[in-house]
């Protein structure tokens, strides 16, 4: 049994820059399970980061002080075309 212990915090918009990192390194890690590609998303910047995080709220799952993982509720956020 493993004993796991997560936080979960809610990013505020000055927190964009975790959402990037932890977006692109999904984006790497699991290509197949997002509506876009790596390529694309990394060429972004400050200001379409900003964008996206405002588009959605942004949880972050966090444990021993390192974000594991992300979630965001989106509402009507267009895909880049890949389904």
């Amino acid at each position: 049994m493993i004993n796991a212990v997560l936080d979960v915090k809610l990013l505020a918009p000055e927190e964009w820059h975790v959402l990037r990192t932890i977006r692109l390194r999904a984006l790497l890690d699991s290509p197949g399970a997002f509506m876009s590609y790596y390529e694309t998303e990394a060429r972004w910047g400050e200001a379409q980061w900003r964008r996206r995080f405002a588009s959605a709220a942004w949880v972050v799952a966090i444990e021993s002080g390192a974000v594991i993982g992300i979630a965001g509720l989106v509402d009507g956020y267009a895909s880049d075309g890949r389904h």
